[in-house]
Formats: C-alpha cells, structure tokens, sequence
C-alpha cells in the first residue's frame, strides 16, 4: 500500500475498473450460463526519470463468473511494463511488451508477436510477453526486434464456456471420423502441452517505411503458435469402425490444448488518397518442425479500403474488407477463428453521434462456413470519470462452424468503467 502510494505521489498514475456482463436472449445448453459477466482492473503508472530513461507498469487483473468462463481462474497480465532507454534514433525496452504491428483493422495479419486471450474469440485481447525490444528509426526507415526468452501463454474458454460445441457432434475436418457428444456434453480443458520447444526463446523483426501516402512493413517472427490446436481426448463407446471410425464420447470430454512452434513471414503495404485508405496484409505460416508437429503451412491475406465521409459536422468511418487463407489447424476444431476467415466479407463503419458518444456497427460474413454475425457497439462518456458501453451480436450459420456453435443465438452486452 506505502509503495502504490509512493508511485501514485512519484509518477503520472491513472486507470480504470470495469463491470461487465452479458444475457443470451435464448435460453443455453446445460452447464452454460444464460447470464455471465466479468470484473476488471487495470492501472497504468508511468514517469520519466530522465531524457534518456523512462519506465511504465500497465497491469491488468479480471475475473470472470458464474461458472468456469476462462481456463484461468484469475487472468493476469503485465501488459506494457517496461523500462526504457533511449539515445538518439535508439531505443531499447526490457519488460512486458505488447508489439501488436500494424496492418489492416480488425483481422491482422501483420500482428504476428502478440500471445491472445481467447474468451470470447470473437473479441480477443492481446497480452503481453516479457522479454527485450529494440528499435532505430531515422525517417522514413524504422526497424525493430524483440525477444522473448519465455512466451506468454494464450488464454482459452473454460469448461462451462458457451464456445465449446454442445449439440449432437464435435465439428472435426475428418471425413473418416466423427466423434458424437452425449446428450449433456461437459468439457474439461486439459493443461497445455508444447511441441518442438514452442515456448522457449521466441524472435521477431519488423523492417517498416513511412511515407506521405505509402505505409510498407515487413515482419518475422519464430515461436509459439497464438492460437493453439484443440484436440480432442478420444474417449467413449465405439458405434462403428469401417468405412467411418465413430465414437459415442464419455462425459467430461477432454481437450487437449497443443501449442506448437511456428515461423512466420508478414507483408503489409497501406496507401492514404484523400479520404480513402486502401489497407493490406498477407502473412505466411509453417511448422519449424515438420516431422514432429499438428500444424501445416498456412496463408492469410487481408484487403480493405476505408473511407471517411463527413455528414451534419459529424465524421464517420466506413470499412470494407475481404479476408481469403488457407486454415492452419489439421484437426479441424471449430474453435478455430482460422476457419472463419478462409474466405470472408467484413464490413464496419463507426463514428460519433456527439462529442460523448461514439459506436460501431460490424458484419461479418464467412462464406467458407456459410455463418455470419452482427455487431453493435454504443459507448458513452459520463463526466469525467464514468463511461457506460452496450452492444449486441447475433449469430447464425451451422453447427461444425465457429460462429454457428450458438445456433442462432444472440446475446445482448453492457458494462460500465470508472476512470481515475
């Protein structure tokens, strides 16, 4: 307590405590919450201690409940905490690190570093991982590196979470197997288990160069996959063996989270015309070790234009993309947000209606597994200290796809933050 207050007396301190839930409009399958929500905490404590150093701590803490909605029963994360030295076009910072590289909005191919949590895999958050990043810029050029002795696990749904498939099957791209879930399917998420040293000593580098109206970036980066490879624990009665193996599977079916090691290349070339911003990434993903691994080689590529339009003094953005790759996850989980966006249509367009209020409204339609969801966003500033936020989705496709896991459900949002 005498230190925080030291640090709150010391240095530039502010943060934010948030109350969030959500209701699905449907009554849900057994063991999954029709009412969930979650209680979240973050600071950020900064100060510059002279003109060639400066440190940040920006730690985030947050529950979630009823029930087992994360694999973690507390999340954690240091985010950007750092110290940081600087010296001319240098600079080097040791700590937590959040180095999501810039690309397309949305979906990213150019954020390869950046471990996830994947509660909602809809809405991931990017965590941070401790390690070292350097970087050289004199304009136009900039180029950076990183290294992470020891990676930043993802964070998965919990047992009760509603992403897991509760009806009739488990969505697997195996045309010779097919695993039926019992009448009440319960989950149990299984502790992590790495392949080829997946963890240990992740890299990266990003070459960049701004201009006027051209933004290009190259990237790189070695190590743990962000999303791992969910299989599942073969486990149950066996209802037939030829020409197709099915299995009636036990309660709890047990998954197996696999991270494995992974390569990764990244192009992202962006270009500013008036009020028009043409936007684009592709990205290339293969196993370090293809004698040992669950993944294949994937692509990703991601275009967009967007388009800022002022109407009655009030500006609005509207964006259009379209996302086409090739899915990484051999097992074919519908956990996989890789799925999703084999071939996808993504339009969003977001503004302010007054000075306190802003929204955004999204479409996402994935037409490589015929499902889509809508989006609405509302957030409004309430003096200085309290905004409310409030939002909807809906979703429909079938049930071996990601999004149609809710089998045309919708679910309605709200959450209020406390700012000092």
């Amino acid at each position: 307590m005498l230190l925080f207050s030291f640090l709150s007396f010391a240095a530039d301190t502010s943060g934010k405590i948030s109350l969030d839930g959500e209701v699905l409009l449907k009554t849900p399958p057994s063991h999954v919450s029709q009412v969930s929500g979650s209680t979240t905490l973050g600071l950020q404590i900064k100060d510059k201690i002279s003109e060639s150093w400066r440190w940040k701590l920006e730690p985030l803490v947050r529950t979630r409940g009823p029930g087992q909605l994360s694999e973690a029963d507390v999340e954690w994360n240091g985010r950007e905490s750092w110290l940081e030295y600087k010296s001319g076009d240098f600079r080097v910072q040791a700590g937590s690190l959040v180095k999501a590289w810039e690309g397309t909005d949305g979906l990213n191919p150019m954020d390869l570093a950046t471990q996830k949590i994947l509660t909602d895999p809809l809405r991931s958050e990017n965590l941070g991982s401790w390690g070292l990043w350097g970087q050289w810029s004199s304009s136009p050029i900039s180029f950076e590196a990183m290294w992470i002795p020891d990676q930043t696990r993802s964070v998965l749904p919990g047992n009760q979470s509603g992403w897991w498939p509760r009806n009739e099957e488990l969505p697997l791209e195996r045309d010779n197997q097919q695993l039926l879930l019992p009448e009440d399917p319960e989950f149990k998420i299984n502790s992590r288990r790495d392949l080829n040293g997946a963890y240990k000593n992740n890299y990266g580098a990003r070459l960049r160069a701004q201009f006027e109206t051209v933004d290009l970036s190259l990237a790189y980066f070695e190590g743990a996959t962000q999303t791992p490879t969910l299989t599942p624990n073969i486990r149950g009665l066996l209802i037939q063996a030829d020409p197709k193996f099915i299995v009636l599977l036990d309660n709890p079916i047990g998954i197996q989270p696999i991270d494995d090691r992974r390569r990764s290349a990244a192009l992202g070339f962006n270009y500013t015309a008036s009020s028009f911003i043409f936007r684009s990434a592709a990205r290339v993903d293969e196993p370090t070790n293809r004698d040992q691994t669950v993944l294949v080689e994937t692509t990703q590529a991601v275009f967009g234009l967007e388009k800022t339009l002022e109407i009655s003094g009030k500006t609005f953005i509207v964006l259009g993309q379209y996302a086409v790759g090739k899915e990484a996850d051999r097992s074919g989980s519908a956990m996989s947000v890789a799925s999703i966006f084999s071939e996808a249509y993504i339009a969003a367009v977001r503004g302010a209606w007054s000075d306190v209020t802003s929204f955004q409204l999204a479409l996402i339609y994935s037409a490589s597994t015929s499902s889509s969801v809508e989006q609405l966003d509302v957030e409004r500033r309430l003096g200085d200290h309290w905004v409310i936020r409030g939002g909807a989705d809906a979703f429909q496709g079938p049930s071996d796809s990601l999004i149609g896991l809710w089998r045309d459900q919708g679910r309605v949002r709200g959450g209020v933050d406390f700012v000092f």
